[in-house]
């Protein structure tokens, strides 16, 4: 890509980049190659000072999503129409998606709309609630129970169906899918096995918060 202003080649010449891979051993074009669990990789870049963006990258976009962190859509919306195609969201559209902060609409129809999370002014959860949405995910036994099987190791789908012999399969991809969104689990990216694996960093936020919930306790008796 040239330097030219005029479509965007020096800003995006100059910008540092973050690239998701398990393949490439060399970065190029200023960028940092991400090499291991995306999701934690991400959740240390958002501790700092950096405004990421992501452009394209469906897969990747879902991934960061079901682990609550994308903050905000920016959605560019061409007048045409062609068919099918691949869904912006795999599963259903998130409710903590459904506030409209920002709409325009260019001369040529394109609608630019921005999607932001409920905690940044959209209706929802409040804000940063991140212990109710593990809270939740942790209520069933089940899913639970999966927690614990994948503290030993990771695992397929049909080796934690094996777990529960009265379970639809259906029902536990389910399940996993519940703590995919909560982000206790990352699946892997083989497309023939993606086995699930444990997350432990909202488990840590559990832990702490009982402790000081137990530190206040102690205080009152």
């Amino acid at each position: 890509m040239g330097d030219d202003p005029s479509t965007g080649g020096d800003i995006m010449n100059s910008i540092g980049k973050y690239v998701p891979t398990s393949t490439l051993s060399e970065p190029t074009w200023n960028a940092t190659l991400l090499s291991g669990d995306i999701v934690e990789e991400v959740t240390k870049l958002k501790a700092g000072e950096e405004n990421l963006l992501i452009y394209g990258s469906g897969q990747l976009t879902e991934t960061l999503r079901a682990a609550g962190l994308v903050d905000e859509y920016r959605l560019l919306i061409c007048p045409i129409v062609l068919g099918e195609g691949r869904r912006l969201f795999t599963d259903h559209t998130p409710s903590e998606f459904t506030g409209v902060t920002d709409n325009r609409t260019a001369p040529s129809g394109m609608v630019l709309l921005t999607l932001a999370k409920a905690d940044r002014g959209g209706p929802g959860p409040a804000a940063g609630d991140v212990l109710s949405v593990t809270f939740g995910a942790l209520a069933d036994p089940t899913r639970r129970a999966m927690l614990s099987r994948l503290s030993n190791g990771d695992a397929t789908v049909n080796e934690l169906a094996g777990l529960f012999p009265a379970i639809s399969l259906q029902a536990v991809s389910k399940h996993l899918k519940v703590l995919e969104r909560a982000g206790l689990v990352t699946r892997g990216r083989s497309a023939q096995r993606r086995p699930a694996h444990l997350r432990a960093a909202p488990l840590v936020d559990v832990s702490a918060w009982l402790e000081h919930l137990s530190a206040l306790l102690r205080g009152l008796a």
